[in-house]
């Protein structure tokens, strides 16, 4: 079959230059979709963190006091049984159960995690000045908040508990401005 000059195919030069864009776009295309990933963890993780606080402060109603802290794997058991304050806790969709960070698991063992900042009596157990410095809106909630102020956190993109690192005192807030994968966590003190 002999094709006539209306009928030839396309040559090499402009199968590359297809290519060549479709690789452009491919190159554009896949940052922009991971971090949308990463922005929409950091939504669900914050969405989580409000339903446990949410959690935690109906069980306060009830019993006039916040559930047990506990530093084990069962440590919300108390929202869960025998009153249903949540159906199940959620985990902490940055912590890696299969290489988790070392200082943040035997902590949270997965899951978000609240670390009172006063005793029952009053008593501080660690000033917000230094849990939360690098935020003051943070640091004055803590203190209104006396007796029942309390920090809830996740591990946020990194993976790692970024508490007192590179030099700064206390947590290292997680900005998306900084880059989706930056070094913070994802904090909020609640009274």
């Amino acid at each position: 079959m002999i094709l006539n000059r209306d009928e030839r195919g396309f040559t090499l030069i402009e199968l590359l230059i297809v290519v060549a864009i479709i690789g452009i776009l491919a190159a554009i295309a896949v940052p922009n979709f991971l971090n949308a990933q990463i922005r929409a963890k950091v939504s669900k993780t914050e969405a989580e963190m409000r339903n446990f606080v949410t959690a935690q402060e109906m069980y306060r109603l009830d019993n006039n006091a916040y559930p047990p802290h506990f530093h084990t794997p069962w440590q919300n058991k108390f929202l869960t049984t025998p009153i249903s304050y949540v159906g199940s806790m959620p985990k902490d969709i940055f912590m890696n159960p299969k290489n988790p960070d070392p200082v943040a698991w035997p902590l949270t063992y997965g899951e978000y995690h609240r670390e009172q900042i006063y005793n029952s009596d009053g008593g501080v157990i660690l000033p917000p000045q230094q849990r939360v410095p690098n935020n003051p809106d943070d640091v004055r909630r803590g203190l209104a908040g006396k007796p029942f102020a309390y920090e809830l956190w996740s591990v946020g993109p990194n993976g790692a508990l970024d508490f007192n690192v590179n030099g700064i005192t206390g947590f290292t807030y997680y900005q998306a401005s900084n880059g989706t994968l930056s070094i913070g966590d994802i904090v909020w003190v609640r009274p």
